[in-house]
């Protein structure tokens, strides 16, 4: 089983040692809002997973993963799909077979949700790819107009 602490990136010691930190900050009158949305982002996460593991085996497809990204506008096509997969779990996917016989674990999962440098770098990257194929639409669009 996936334990919250684990999806932050904690152990249980490191986890209560957080708890500790958060409510000394609480109680002192000090934000907390980076504690808390590290916290938010992950819950976010979970559910996100659970509601898009359709199988219910415990792990997410290309196939799962593509029809609420595309449906959002979040990606284009199922390439792009694979693609964020490839930066989730970079050791999991290598080849075009992986696709086939491996799923997002519930940890890698929720990276791209997170709130950190990794998550960071995630969505720049997804952000990029989405602008680049956009512009690229359009020139090919301005293109054949002349």
């Amino acid at each position: 089983m996936v334990t919250l602490y684990g999806l932050m990136g904690y152990t249980k010691r490191e986890y209560l040692k957080h708890l500790n930190e958060v409510a000394y900050l609480r109680k002192h009158g000090l934000s907390t809002k980076a504690q808390d949305l590290k916290r938010k982002n992950v819950e976010f996460s979970r559910k996100f997973y659970d509601i898009i593991d359709i199988d219910g085996q415990g792990g997410v497809s290309d196939q799962e993963l593509a029809y609420p990204l595309i449906a959002l506008g979040l990606a284009t096509d199922m390439g792009f799909v694979q693609k964020v997969m490839r930066i989730l779990a970079p050791n999991k996917f290598m080849t075009m077979a992986d696709f086939k016989n491996k799923q997002l674990s519930l940890k890698e999962f929720s990276n791209l949700m997170a709130s950190d440098a990794v998550g960071d770098r995630i969505v720049n990257k997804i952000r990029a790819e989405i602008l680049q194929e956009r512009a690229a639409k359009a020139h090919a669009e301005k293109q054949k107009d002349l």
